[in-house]
C-alpha cells in the first residue's frame, strides 16, 4: 500500500512538471489590456477655411502597453482620426469631395532648412486638394473620408469597382445616372498591390515600392519603400475611409495596430 501510495506521488509530480509552461515562455507572453493614449488635436485647412484643432480626452485602445506609449490618437474637426507615432506633425485637409487627415514625420533638429514643413506648405498649395496630385515624400501617413451621397461617390465608385464587386450596384446605378462614365473605372486591382480581405467591406493593402497603386491614390508620392494602408466601406450608401501610411523601418511594428485601430473605429459606424 506504501509503494502504491508514493507512485501515485511520483506520477502527480511529473505531471505537474510537465504541464507548466517554461517560465521564461510565460515572461515573454505580454498582456494586451485597454491602455489609453494622447489624443492630439490638428488644425485643419482648405475650401472650409482655417479650423482651430478640436480636443478631447486621451483615446482609449487595446495593444500591448509597450506599444501604446510610442503611439498618439490624432484628430482634425471633421476628419477621421487616426493612430500614429507620438510627436508627429499633423493637419486636417478639407477637399471638394472628402475630409482628410496628413500625419507627418517631424524634420530632424539640425535641419537648418527655411523650408516650409510639409503641412505648411500643403496649406499653400490648393491645387493638391482638388487635382489629388501625390506630393508628399518621405515617412507620412493619411486617413480621408469620402461620402458616397456628395461629391466623393466618384471616389467612392471608384474603390467598389475595383476591390469590392459584391456592391457593384453603387456603381452600376451612378453609371446609369451619367454621373460617372464605364470607361473611366477599372474593374482589376494594381497590379503590384497585395491584397488581404477582411470582409465583403475591407481589403488591406500593400502597395510595392516605387509602383502605382492604392497607395499612391492619396497624397503619398511612390518611392523606394512599401505603402500599406485598408480601405473600409462604411454605412448603407456606402461612404469609403481610405487609410495609406509609409513609416521609418524602425516604426514597422507599429503598421498592423494602426490599420486594425482603423478597422475597429470605422466597424462602430452604423451600416
Amino acid at each position: 500500500m506504501l509503494r502504491h501510495t508514493f507512485k501515485l506521488h511520483l506520477l502527480a509530480i511529473c505531471f505537474t512538471l510537465t504541464s507548466a509552461p517554461p517560465t521564461s515562455t510565460m515572461a515573454q507572453t505580454q498582456a494586451v489590456v485597454p491602455v489609453t493614449v494622447p489624443f492630439v488635436g490638428c488644425r485643419s485647412g482648405g475650401q472650409l477655411g482655417p479650423i482651430a484643432a478640436p480636443k478631447s480626452s486621451d483615446k482609449s485602445i487595446t495593444v500591448p502597453p509597450n506599444v501604446a506609449k510610442r503611439l498618439a490618437y490624432y484628430k482634425a474637426k471633421w476628419s477621421p482620426g487616426i493612430l500614429a507615432p507620438l510627436g508627429w506633425n499633423c493637419l486636417g485637409i478639407n477637399d471638394h469631395d472628402s475630409f482628410t487627415l496628413l500625419v507627418t514625420a517631424k524634420s530632424p533638429k539640425n535641419n537648418k532648412s527655411k523650408a516650409k514643413s510639409i503641412p505648411e506648405r500643403i496649406a499653400s498649395l490648393t491645387h493638391l486638394f482638388s487635382h489629388r496630385k501625390s506630393d508628399i515624400t518621405g515617412p507620412a501617413i493619411l486617413v480621408s473620408e469620402y461620402y458616397g451621397t456628395t461629391e466623393g461617390k466618384l471616389k467612392v465608385a471608384s474603390f467598389v469597382a475595383r476591390l469590392f464587386p459584391e456592391h457593384k450596384t453603387f456603381v452600376q446605378a451612378l453609371i446609369k445616372q451619367g454621373t460617372i462614365a464605364e470607361k473611366d473605372l477599372s474593374y482589376v486591382p494594381y497590379p503590384n498591390d497585395t491584397l488581404t480581405y477582411r470582409g465583403d467591406r475591407i481589403v488591406e493593402y500593400q502597395t510595392a515600392p516605387n509602383s502605382r497603386g492604392l497607395g499612391t491614390e492619396g497624397l503619398l508620392k511612390m518611392e523606394d519603400s512599401v505603402i500599406q494602408g485598408v480601405a473600409i466601406l462604411t454605412g448603407e450608401t456606402p461612404d469609403l475611409v481610405f487609410l495609406a501610411m509609409r513609416l521609418p523601418a524602425d516604426m514597422d511594428d507599429l503598421a498592423p495596430v494602426i490599420i486594425q485601430q482603423t478597422e475597429r473605429d470605422n466597424a462602430e459606424k452604423p451600416r
